[in-house]
């Protein structure tokens, strides 16, 4: 009865796995079973699937293999199984082509070409080098799809502009003529012809024959200037310019004020402009910009002797404890003791008392030793007398490439060989730079340099040379005058140098042709006060 009871269950679970209906297409049924073999394979003969519910891989009625499709009837089944079989068919001939049509891409642009020699001249590129990168293979790849496809490459912007654009102004052009359009030179535009106004060149024929004019009246005024002996009176009009003039009668802020003249001026007088005149303003001058440069280099701070010699004290006490603290981190060797004849007992000790008279003898080679290093240090310091000359020159050297002080001197006569050789000789000392003119009625000294040496230039004109060296009532006494001083922006001479004339006409050439004969007129028209 028990097994009846356990057949009857099963019958009627196979009867419910019967009735199920069957899984739609392309779903996996959640029963594990065993993957029969392909479509269209059939199994070997003498073997059978087994059989059962206790089989291995078994599966209830109604239930198909994984991966197979549900099969319908006889027919359906071989018509499905022949458009699979196509479809298979068709992709691996497309798989084939398009494997083929990129071998032969890559054979058209790797290609060489073999009919050319090889070696020289006319050898390939190598094919990394005939293209830019793997970019440029892409691009031209799939250039070579789309003209297979029957598509054109689409145009750029710019090439369409510019074939618009020679349309319009010849649609007769070759599209293929632009590279030889673009090359080739632009044609030169022929140079336009210039006609002159009339009368361009009469007038200036006639400014030219206005100056000739203009010329020769001067000259015909100079040579009746001579004759009539009015050339010192027109030299000392010419000369005002030089001399500071004299203060105006009133200011020009008192006039106003004030009225013609100070002197007419009455303060207890009711004046109803001053209201309106006096204000709490202040007038400036303009300010003007001196000839020296903007930021000047700054000077060393100056020093007394006893602050000198502290800050030399503090250095060296730097450098020694500098020295001490190398010495305590093992950077340096200690010093030997400095050792003399009233410490040696003291140093030395036991073995001061032992040998006294070595240890005397090696002190007094210590001795000797400290004095030689102190005279040789002396002497290697000691300059030559090339640099002691270069250093004096260095020190009286002065920058006048900004301002350059001249100075001009008058002196009576400069006829003895003491003078002219200390005037001569000074200058050239102290880099001056000038020219000294002797002529039989007077002497004028003009030079120019730095302010360092004129001072002392001019102390030995005007203080130190006694230029009377023998006195005489009868004789005329010798004398020197500074007769003007002031400063200018460049240098007119290049040298000082002694230059004898025979006659006035001829310093005041020479000088003219330097452009300062202005210095010639003041010497002539200076009074001594």
């Amino acid at each position: 009865m028990k097994r009846s009871g356990e057949d009857q269950d099963e019958q009627s679970k196979r009867q419910k796995t019967a009735s199920r209906p069957p899984p739609t297409l392309g779903v996996r049924p959640s029963i594990p079973a065993v993957r029969p073999p392909t479509l269209g394979v059939r199994p070997p003969t003498g073997i059978r699937p087994p059989t059962g519910a206790t089989a291995l891989g078994a599966r209830p009625p109604g239930m198909r293999p994984v991966g197979m499709r549900p099969v319908l009837h006889q027919g359906s089944s071989d018509v499905q199984r022949k458009i699979e079989l196509a479809k298979e068919q068709r992709r691996k001939q497309l798989e084939q082509e398009e494997l083929e049509r990129k071998q032969k891409e890559e054979e058209s642009i790797f290609k060489r070409d073999k009919t050319k020699e090889k070696g020289g001249l006319n050898i390939q590129f190598h094919p990394a080098l005939m293209m830019d990168t793997q970019k440029a293979l892409a691009e031209a790849k799939k250039a070579a799809r789309m003209q297979q496809k029957g598509q054109k490459v689409e145009k750029t912007l710019l090439d369409v502009k510019l074939q618009d654009e020679r349309k319009k102004i010849n649609p007769y052009l070759n599209p293929m003529d632009r590279i030889r359009t673009e090359t080739t030179p632009k044609p030169r535009n022929p140079k336009q012809l210039q006609f002159n106004e009339p009368g361009k060149y009469i007038e200036l024929a006639e400014q030219l024959r206005k100056q000739e004019q203009v010329e020769q009246l001067k000259k015909q005024v100079q040579a009746q200037v001579k004759k009539t002996g009015l050339e010192k009176e027109l030299e000392l009009v010419s000369d005002l310019g030089l001399r500071t003039l004299e203060p105006p009668l009133i200011e020009w802020w008192d006039q106003k004020l004030v009225g013609e003249t100070y002197e007419a001026f009455n303060i207890d007088a009711y004046n109803p402009l001053v209201e309106e005149l006096v204000t709490n303003m202040v007038q400036h001058p303009v300010p003007i910009k001196p000839p020296t440069k903007d930021n000047l280099d700054p000077k060393p701070l100056l020093l007394t002797k006893k602050e000198q010699k502290k800050l030399r004290r503090q250095n060296r006490l730097e450098k020694q404890r500098d020295k001490q603290d190398r010495q305590r981190l093992g950077l340096l060797p200690p010093d030997e003791p400095r050792i003399t004849k009233q410490n040696f007992m003291r140093i030395l000790g036991q073995e001061a008392v032992l040998a006294p008279s070595m240890v005397e003898q090696k002190v007094q080679e210590q001795v000797k030793a400290r004095q030689d290093k102190h005279l040789q240090q002396i002497e290697e310091e000691k300059l030559t007398e090339e640099e002691r000359k270069e250093k004096k020159r260095r020190k009286l050297l002065e920058d006048t490439s900004q301002m350059v002080q001249v100075c001009v001197y008058r002196i009576n006569e400069l006829t003895h060989p003491q003078h002219r050789f200390k005037v001569n000789k000074n200058a050239q000392q102290f880099n001056l730079t000038g020219v000294g003119l002797i002529c039989p009625e007077f002497s004028c000294v003009v030079v120019e340099g730095g302010p360092k040496g004129m001072r002392h230039y001019k102390h030995l004109l005007m203080d130190r040379i006694d230029w009377n060296p023998v006195k005489s009532a009868e004789k005329i006494p010798n004398e020197c005058h500074l007769v003007w001083e002031g400063q200018v922006q460049k240098q007119t001479f290049y040298y000082f140098k002694l230059r004898n004339f025979d006659s006035e006409e001829a310093c005041r050439t020479f000088l003219e042709d330097k452009g300062v004969v202005h210095y010639w007129n003041a010497c002539k028209h200076f009074v001594s006060s």
